[in-house]
């Protein structure tokens, strides 16, 4: 997800990453090892829980584009290589290009 988010990121496209189980170790080194740039939350507990209580997640990683108006129009589960060319796809389109 890293190369696109720099190739759109100028466009627009912001990518925020949550970390599902709240080790922020594990997730730090995870983001150095992995040169990452984008924005990366810690999900939370309880009530103020993220992922699963306000987007109904089931799966990790799961992949939302969401429009300007906060409303989602792709949804990927799952990630092999070769699914960051549909991710991209939908992206460019998401961003009227």
């Amino acid at each position: 997800m890293e190369p696109i988010w720099k190739k759109y990121k100028d466009q627009g496209f912001v990518i925020v990453a949550v970390d599902f189980k709240r080790d922020r170790e594990r997730a730090l080194k995870f983001i150095e090892e992995n040169g990452l740039t984008f924005k990366f939350l810690e999900n939370r507990e309880g009530d103020e829980e993220v992922i699963s209580s306000v987007f109904g997640t089931q799966g990790f990683p799961t992949t939302y584009l969401i429009d300007r108006d906060g409303k989602i129009m792709y949804l990927h589960y799952g990630f092999r290589a070769g699914n960051e060319v549909e991710i991209e796809e939908h992206v460019v389109t998401l961003l009227g290009m």
